[in-house]
């Protein structure tokens, strides 16, 4: 039973799903945040210089 519980339930489901989450939705999730950071700080500058 262990064994079926390690190969099955962390080898072929816990070790992809770490990497896609890691990997792959944490990329995808980050791209969004860092545009509105850039959009944020273009309107920061452009509200202290005038």
């Amino acid at each position: 039973m262990k064994r079926f519980v390690l190969v099955t339930g962390v080898l072929s489901w816990g070790v992809p799903m770490f990497f896609v989450i890691t990997f792959v939705v944490h990329r995808t999730d980050l791209s969004p945040k860092i545009a509105m950071w850039l959009l944020a700080e273009r309107q920061y500058r452009k509200a202290t210089s005038a």
